[in-house]
């Protein structure tokens, strides 16, 4: 192991205590509710730079009782170089209301991502810049829209066919009336299996937990996904 391997490993190790103990509320706090996320997602490559995405996901919860909401999101992905990639995206979710009903929300989204090597390790560290409407299937510059910022880390490991990983993301948002510095963390471990080069499946675990809100919400989420690449 070089130095700096050993200085990235450190880092992350700090990394990971201080998310820890900014979630460590999540870990004693009571049960709020329970959900699963099925998720699965179509890539199709045109080059080693280029593909094209379709994911769908379908997130249960009222302890696994109730469709919440339906995420139906299309995009494309370019890999500028090796360890660099960006990505853009358009987002519809319906989400359930009262009455049984489904409203949808818009979402368009730019996500950068950079993939360091730590040797044992790999590190992607992500920015997400996103715009998001409600009640609106299109683009309605006259509505009301939040912004905001979600960096994330995920340090993984591949051995084989399987990538254990350990993720935590923030959500920054931005120009709201009310200043919160952040509106809730996700911390998720996880593992990735690939059968093949088309197919792959991952198995998570995903605790999701508002702050700076006089009720926060903590979710116990599981993760089921499926990917197929061609």
């Amino acid at each position: 192991m070089t130095l700096l391997e050993f200085k990235y490993i450190i880092m992350i190790r700090n990394i990971i205590v201080v998310l820890l103990l900014a979630l460590s509320p999540v870990v004693y706090s009571q049960v709020n509710d329970a959900g699963l996320w099925l998720d699965i997602s179509v890539e199709k490559r045109f080059s080693q730079s280029l593909s094209i995405e379709f994911a769908n996901c379908e997130r249960f919860d009222e302890n696994i009782t109730e469709l919440g909401s339906i995420v139906n999101e299309i995009g494309i992905n370019y890999s500028f170089s090796k360890t660099d990639e960006i990505s853009f995206f358009y987002r519809i979710k319906l989400n359930h209301a009262l009455d049984n009903s489904y409203y949808p929300v818009r979402r368009f989204y730019v996500d950068y991502a950079h993939e360091f090597d730590l040797g044992l390790f790999d590190l992607n560290a992500r920015l997400r810049a996103q715009t998001q409407q409600k009640n609106t299937y299109f683009f309605d510059f006259d509505s009301n829209s939040n912004f905001a910022l979600r960096p994330k880390i995920k340090l993984s490991h591949q051995y084989l066919k399987w990538e254990p990983y350990l993720s935590f993301e923030a959500y920054l948002p931005f120009f709201e009336d009310e200043y919160r510095p952040c509106e809730k963390f996700r911390a998720v471990i996880g593992l990735e299996y690939s059968l093949n080069k088309y197919n792959a499946f991952d198995l998570g675990y995903m605790i999701q937990k508002e702050v700076f809100e006089e009720n926060p919400v903590t979710d116990f989420v599981l993760l089921v996904g499926y990917k197929f690449r061609f």
